[in-house]
């Protein structure tokens, strides 16, 4: 894709978050950039895009350094992935949010890395929600998210300022009780919601999205 159909589809997604806010609430659209190349980035960049996600630990590093050597320091990395504990060390110096958190052993080591790099800055983190109790991906089952919610927020070094799901293909219906799910455990309009990929944003923005996280719409198919 060359330069001129990418900001394209960039603005195309603007345009659709412009319509279904236009009450004023406020979605952070985080550019998913797996696989996506440097120059890509760098000319949403140019466009004002600060928030980008990625999956794989050294893709974020590689392209963070990269970036930061032409002199782009200002991008607000979100890591979208499976976390693996022994490369936390290396993600924590380029990393702004974690959507994916995934068990309370990984909070841990998470939070103790944390407190070894930044002592005083708390990292945010959200809480990936298994809400079909599929095998095939990791979150928290509804069921336990009480007990373990409650161990990862003792933590000094985290903190928990959502949720995030990835539902099944046409669950829509996961976003409202994503939605619903947070008022057992976040003060009204208090937790951030991080649902909602290219196929699905405009129905998880209706249901009450605060970051979306957009990559084919944006970017086009991967290899």
């Amino acid at each position: 894709m060359n330069k001129e159909q990418l900001l394209e589809k960039y603005y195309e997604v603007q345009t659709k978050i412009s319509s279904l806010t236009e009450d004023g609430n406020q979605v952070n659209l985080i550019a998913v950039s797996k696989l996506k190349s440097v120059e890509e980035i760098e000319a949403l960049y140019q466009e004002g895009q600060r928030d980008f996600g990625e999956n794989y630990t050294q893709d974020l590093i590689e392209k963070a350094k990269e970036l930061e050597a032409k002199g782009i320091k200002d991008i607000r990395w979100h890591f979208l992935g499976k976390l693996q504990t022994n490369k936390i060390k290396s993600l924590l110096s380029h990393v702004y949010q974690i959507h994916s958190l995934d068990s309370v052993r990984t909070a841990i080591i998470l939070s103790k890395k944390r407190h070894a790099q930044a002592p005083d800055e708390p990292l945010e983190v959200f809480l990936q929600i298994n809400l079909d109790d599929e095998a095939t991906k990791n979150g928290f089952s509804p069921e336990e998210l009480t007990t373990a919610i409650e161990e990862i927020r003792q933590l000094e070094n985290l903190f928990v300022i959502g949720f995030m799901c990835i539902p099944k293909v046409g669950n829509t219906a996961a976003f409202v009780a994503l939605k619903t799910l947070t008022e057992n455990y976040f003060e009204k309009d208090e937790a951030r919601l991080s649902m909602g990929m290219s196929a699905d944003y405009e129905d998880a923005i209706r249901a009450g999205a605060t970051d979306i996280r957009v990559g084919t719409a944006i970017f086009g198919e991967r290899n």
